[in-house]
């Protein structure tokens, strides 16, 4: 009863969206990376393929350039209120273009910080399709906001929004939201990614790894590779996601569950042991609770990753910085953001409400694991109690990086 009642609510509350937004547009990634572990930088090689499913021209495209915002002295810094007085060069990062093609044509980008402006030559018609083969390099920052290096906890690297991503367009037209360390969304479509790195590094992210397995401590190649010195490649095969995302280490223990047919990896710190193997201990029936009351989880893996800044989803994973009282409840409010911002697709950004809410019931539900008989709603209402307190009430349809 209770997962009629929530499939109904969202359905209804999308409706009206949806009867205008009958398609969306397609999208899929190559992306071919280097980590440099020395310089902190990731080169790359990312050819887009892009469907346009609308009924409208397209007489630009717009991109993300999410680590634009750690520049210094950047307008994002001020938003976020972030001190860069004790910020040396390293502790600051960008996305730098180096090249542009589409459609084998050159191209030049405008840039507005976060955003990147590509004014076509020719339009993109209606169902038409068009490829755009971008060479950039990342200079990754200190993990000061969601991405970087050399978190709390200890892990390498957090990389995360990472690339030069397409802005979502549909029938509102682009979303060209800034980044302000909020939320993302993004158009569904398939990645191909290969990285190579020192072979010191464990990566776990988004997708299906193809060409390794993971141990207890490290990895091993599927097949019997000859490595040529210090550097070893990763493949990651991952389908109609709208995102890409992944962490290096050296030093994680790594730990596999398997439930219906779904590998669920664990990949910590030994500091943080004891509340990483008491998530493992209960994940079993707080799946079995949620593939209950919300359905099955439909993808092949997921990935509970200790690196980043706070705690935060990708789709197939989730970042989880280090260590909190309710970390367990956070892990399982992290995992429920794959169906609500990574399934079902709503938008963080403009909906925040939609996605932020309906995940605290959900979690509420999953992680209270002998509650059958709990309030669950208000479980889910003390947080909005919480935060009417510490914080002016404001209109709840208010957009993410608007409050």
């Amino acid at each position: 009863m209770r997962k009629g009642l929530i499939i109904a609510a969202i359905a209804l509350t999308s409706t009206f969206y949806s009867q205008k937004n009958t398609w969306q547009q397609e999208v899929g990634y190559s992306i071919v990376a280097n980590l440099d572990d020395q310089k902190g930088v990731v080169a790359a090689e990312e050819t887009i393929e892009y469907t346009n499913n609308s009924k409208d021209s397209l007489s630009e495209i717009y991109l993300h350039l999410y680590w634009n915002a750690f520049k210094k002295a950047s307008h994002a810094f001020n938003v976020l209120d972030k001190d860069q007085t004790e910020m040396t060069k390293s502790d600051f990062g960008s996305i730098e273009i180096e090249s542009i093609k589409i459609n084998g044509e050159i191209y030049s980008l405008e840039v507005f910080e976060s955003i990147g402006k590509i004014k076509l030559k020719k339009p993109i018609a209606p169902s038409a399709k068009s490829q755009l083969i971008i060479k950039f390099s990342s200079k990754i920052p200190a993990c000061i906001n969601r991405a970087g290096k050399d978190n709390s906890s200890g892990t390498d690297f957090t990389l995360t929004q990472w690339y030069p991503k397409i802005c979502r367009y549909d029938s509102q037209g682009w979303h060209t939201d800034p980044y302000f360390g909020r939320e993302f969304a993004g158009t569904f479509g398939n990645y191909n990614v290969a990285i190579t790195c020192n072979k010191r590094y464990v990566l776990a992210g988004t997708g299906l790894l193809t060409n390794k397995l993971y141990t207890a401590n490290g990895w091993t190649d599927k097949q019997n590779v000859t490595q040529q010195g210090e550097i070893t490649e990763w493949k990651f095969v991952a389908e109609n996601v709208h995102d890409f995302a992944w962490a290096a280490e050296t030093e994680w223990i790594h730990n596999t569950i398997h439930i219906d047919e779904i590998d669920f990896h664990f990949f910590y710190h030994q500091d943080y042991k004891m509340e990483w193997e008491n998530l493992m201990a209960k994940w079993g029936k707080a799946y079995a609770i949620c593939k209950e009351e919300f359905g099955e989880y439909p993808y092949p893996q997921f990935s509970f990753i200790q690196a980043g800044e706070g705690y935060m989803e990708y789709p197939n994973c989730t970042m989880l910085e280090g260590s909190r009282m309710d970390f367990f409840n956070t892990a399982c409010h992290e995992f429920m953001h794959n169906y609500f911002y990574g399934i079902y697709g709503s938008d963080e950004n403009l909906h925040h409400w939609m996605d932020e809410g309906v995940t605290c019931y959900a979690e509420a539900r999953i992680s209270q694991l002998e509650g059958k008989f709990k309030n669950y709603l208000s479980e889910a209402m003390s947080s909005y109690k919480w935060v009417r307190m510490m914080y002016p009430e404001e209109p709840i349809s208010t957009a993410a990086n608007h409050f």
